[in-house]
């Protein structure tokens, strides 16, 4: 089966979609908040999201085939610019595009959905392992979920029968009832739902779970940019991103 790369391998397909960003920025059309209704086609001057700039409507399963990029992409993109702080938004719109390399592969691609949620579960600063107490299961957990999307960084084949054990397994961490790390076991449940399918819905789910772990709106639109920030640098070093070992995205 022919797998997409991005843009088609096409500087100048990319050049399209980020003249559409930039115009947009230009006459401050790119905006957050708006209105998203599936399949409406935007009209001329009228403002819209990261999603309906890049492609003229609200349809990630466009923007996934006329971009030449895996579903989760488009999820992404406008979960992270709908979630920064405004005045950076438009900014990282424009970088997130910028920073996908023509001819990305699909197994690239993989590669740095991976390391990405890697990243949101083990990062010592950002990920998920600082919320807590948890128990000495909950962490066991966390290490070997960790360890799998580890491993899928590396280009491995992870079965669907290896992501149902992960789900299991955090379903048998108890943790009390509203507490920081029920909420923390149920993100990384939506992590692991994501790992599994990489569909939009779940992509989706997983975001915002891990976004709202964060108290008050400062704190959320700050993991955002980390977020956007760990994102496009994976992206920018493209087929590179995943080649070499990071020591601080191994589980302790």
């Amino acid at each position: 089966m022919h797998q997409a790369t991005a843009f088609y391998g096409d500087h100048g397909v990319k050049r399209t979609f980020l003249d559409r960003i930039a115009e947009a920025r230009q006459y401050n059309l790119l905006r957050q908040g708006q209105p998203q209704v599936s399949d409406m086609p935007l009209e001329a001057g009228e403002p819209g999201c990261a999603i309906t700039i890049t492609v003229g409507s609200y349809s990630p399963w466009h923007y996934a085939t006329e971009l030449g990029v895996p579903i989760w992409v488009p999820i992404m993109h406008e979960f992270l610019f709908e979630h920064v702080t405004p005045d950076l938004s438009g900014e990282v719109a424009e970088l997130f595009l910028q920073s996908i390399p023509p001819g990305l592969t699909e197994d690239a691609f993989n590669r740095i959905f991976c390391r990405f949620m890697a990243a949101q579960l083990v990062d010592p600063t950002h990920g998920l392992s600082m919320f807590g107490p948890f128990t000495a299961q909950a962490h066991g957990a966390i290490k070997n979920i960790g360890a799998l999307f580890l491993r899928g960084m590396s280009g491995q084949r992870i079965d669907a029968i290896e992501w149902q054990e992960m789900l299991t397994l955090v379903g048998q961490c108890p943790a009390p009832p509203e507490s920081a790390a029920c909420n923390a076991m149920s993100a990384l449940a939506s992590i692991v739902k994501a790992g599994l399918s990489r569909n939009a819905a779940d992509t989706g789910v997983a975001l915002h779970m891990l976004l709202d772990l964060h108290p008050g709106e400062k704190a959320r639109r700050g993991q955002a940019m980390w977020m956007a920030q760990t994102l496009t640098g994976l992206f920018a070093k493209g087929e590179k991103a995943t080649v070499a070992s990071n020591r601080r995205l191994e589980p302790a």
